[in-house]
């Protein structure tokens, strides 16, 4: 399983059997943060006895979902303190422009959260470009831009159902 620290946003490798009770714990492997993440999953043991496959990788699953969604032009995932940490825009956006986009939205929301704590997306319409930022957790957030203001029924329920993924990625 690969989880993300919630400190830096580095990529950590945790043994299925580190996952006890739905629930990870680990040290990253840069700055030595101890996390405590819900991953939501069985354990071990119950895996073993409902499956022998390993299910594919979360983040190609998320990548896939996502590009069945009509009306979505691109996407990009952002961590406050180590940027983009993948890329699916359109190539007009350079990776600078992207870095400065999610700085300010997430930026934007946790001041916005301040008032409303509530709040986990936020929506950018300019000149009829929709750009709309799905907090992940306190650190990271999909943006998406997309076609339609305001979001579809599909698209609405496919953000909902990224926030509630809640950023643990299975390898």
């Amino acid at each position: 399983m690969i989880l993300f620290c919630e400190d830096c946003g580095n990529k950590n490798v945790i043994g299925p059997d580190q996952v006890t009770d739905h629930k990870a714990v680990f040290r990253c492997s840069v700055c030595n943060y101890l996390n405590s993440v819900s991953t939501g999953r069985k354990t071990v043991a119950q895996t073993a006895k409902t499956t022998t496959h390993p299910s594919a990788n979360d983040c190609d699953r998320l990548v896939q979902t996502l590009k069945k969604v009509p009306g979505l032009s691109g996407f990009f995932l952002f961590h406050t303190k180590t940027g983009v940490l993948q890329n699916h825009m359109p190539g007009v956006l350079l990776h600078q422009d992207l870095e400065i986009i999610g700085k300010i939205l997430i930026s934007n929301i946790k001041i916005c959260s301040f008032q409303y704590p509530d709040i986990t997306r936020q929506f950018l319409v300019i000149e009829g470009k929709n750009l709309v930022l799905q907090m992940i957790n306190k650190t990271c957030g999909l943006i998406v831009a997309c076609h339609t203001f305001p979001l579809t029924a599909l698209q609405e329920k496919t953000m909902d159902h990224v926030a509630r993924a809640h950023w643990s990625l299975e390898a």
